[in-house]
């Protein structure tokens, strides 16, 4: 396939086959004026002068409390669960003057973040993907399918990560020899057909290793689906601007890509573009949301990023419930508000835009999909249903 040439600094007229009506939906991101748009655009800059301390930080933000708490703390290395890197992209998104913005809650850290559940049910790994790993990056839970762990860094570290323990830190790091145990296993297990490349995030590796890694993937006979988990086509998407990276990404269908946007806001022309970039190019997107309290836990806001990822031809996948990390209590909703929000979106939108919300069940129990009560009653015959109106409907079963 052939890759248009794009020039970054253009990207209202490089998607000029949307109709003017909709390309007016996703904002423009402004670069830093101080900042040489030539560097802007280029996602290895980026990824160069991500924020990462809080002096940095605080050229760009006032602190809150309770971040200048949390700023303290880390100083005083009191808790390991503080590190941080946002991407220039990212920060440039965050409104510095609105102390509520909900990109900011989901970049900054806070001193909630040192203050443990008084049950002590967090876990730094909650879902046990450690113990089910039979080599080292490997977590193999479902029988067909299997999570290859390739990498632990991303643009952005996200304060409610699941993978909190290792992403950033040393004790994540993979060493290359990881990768070739990994493929290995995958070789040796012929039930595996489906693999979900992680991290980290796979795209902040260099186009070299993303080759090797699809390369040797495709090459197993028994694998039919590759996946690849990501954040940044949400807090870097100038890395699909690569054209040696979409030729590489296209020579191996079937791909499939998760992103992971969690509010309207994080949504730009330039997520824009790295997604028609990507489907224009035979690559399946799909997002996981995760569901964030005072973020996005309203149906109207679930409702509008989800209609701006199906403009973007990326289907809403998951709505998941916060995984039980350490020291992300403060994001995690109540089961029963993921059901009002899927209640109230169920006949006010199309199935399209409605994704499954689901647990990942701690100690390794996998995933559980959740529905509101719609069943009434059950005497076949005879089944008593509840529609999205609230009336009482009759079906017989022959």
């Amino acid at each position: 396939m052939s890759v248009t040439k794009m020039h970054p600094a253009d990207e209202a007229d490089l998607i000029n086959f949307y109709p003017a009506h909709l390309l007016a939906k996703f904002p423009r991101v402004t670069p830093w004026p101080e900042i040489d748009p030539k560097d802007w655009f280029s996602w290895t800059w980026q990824l160069q002068h991500r924020l990462q301390d809080w002096a940095a930080l605080q050229k760009h933000f006032s602190l809150l409390p309770a971040e200048a708490a949390a700023a303290q703390a880390d100083q005083a290395k009191t808790n390991p669960w503080l590190h941080f890197k946002i991407s220039p992209y990212y920060a440039a998104l965050i409104n510095p003057h609105d102390p509520q913005d909900p990109l900011r809650a989901q970049a900054i850290p806070t001193i909630q973040e040192t203050i443990p559940l008084p049950s002590s049910h967090e876990m730094p790994d909650p879902l046990a993907e450690e113990r089910d790993m039979p080599v080292p990056g490997i977590t193999h839970r479902y029988p067909d399918r299997v999570l290859f762990y390739v990498a632990n860094d991303c643009a952005t570290f996200c304060r409610h990560c699941t993978r909190k323990r290792k992403v950033g830190l040393s004790s994540g790091r993979v060493d290359p020899q990881q990768w070739k145990l990994g493929l290995d296993y995958i070789k040796e297990h012929p039930q595996v057909r489906d693999v979900l490349v992680s991290g980290g995030d796979p795209f902040c590796l260099a186009n070299t290793a993303l080759d090797f890694l699809l390369q040797n993937l495709r090459a197993i006979k028994h694998v039919e689906v590759i996946r690849i988990g990501t954040r940044l086509l949400t807090s870097l998407p100038y890395r699909f601007l690569d054209d040696e990276l979409i030729r590489i990404l296209a020579q191996y269908p079937p791909l499939y890509i998760h992103t992971h946007f969690n509010h309207p806001q994080e949504i730009t022309q330039a997520s824009l573009l790295a997604a028609t970039r990507l489907a224009n190019h035979g690559i399946n997107l799909a997002n996981q949301t995760v569901l964030l309290k005072n973020i996005n836990d309203d149906a109207a806001i679930i409702k509008r990023l989800n209609h701006l990822l199906l403009l973007m031809r990326i289907r809403p996948y998951y709505l998941f419930q916060g995984d039980m990390t350490t020291s992300t209590g403060h994001f995690r909703t109540s089961i029963q508000k993921g059901l009002e929000i899927l209640d109230a979106l169920h006949g006010q939108t199309s199935a399209m835009a409605i994704p499954r919300y689901a647990v990942d069940l701690p100690d390794g129990a996998g995933k559980v999909p959740l529905l509101p009560n719609y069943l009434i009653k059950q005497n076949s015959p005879e089944i008593t249903l509840r529609n999205y109106q609230g009336k009482i409907c009759t079906y017989w079963e022959y």
